[in-house]
């Protein structure tokens, strides 16, 4: 929270996992790092070990800006017959 307050940017909680347990979990491709904050280049949703660029797992806990809801507004169905927020995410700067 402490970040997005300071920011007032979108902010994802990702977590290192084993390479093995990335098919498990939507993954975060970072441009930069700059101590615990990352910026965000891609995400993938559950890519086979291997095909991950790193190994760093979301874990469910995002904190958004209204902005959100006109990407989320425009997101055709997708897996599992539900809209995907992780979709919204990469249709633009939520």
């Amino acid at each position: 929270m402490n970040q997005h307050e300071a920011t007032g940017s979108p902010v994802i909680s990702v977590l290192p996992i084993s390479d093995k347990e990335t098919q498990r979990y939507g993954i975060v491709d970072p441009f930069s790092c700059d101590d615990r904050l990352y910026q965000v280049k891609l995400l993938m949703e559950n890519p086979t070990p291997g095909y991950a660029p790193l190994n760093l797992a979301i874990m469910g806990r995002y904190i958004m800006t209204p902005e959100i809801f006109l990407y989320l507004d425009k997101q055709q169905v997708g897996a599992g017959g539900e809209i995907q927020l992780t979709d919204a995410i990469l249709g633009g700067e939520p």
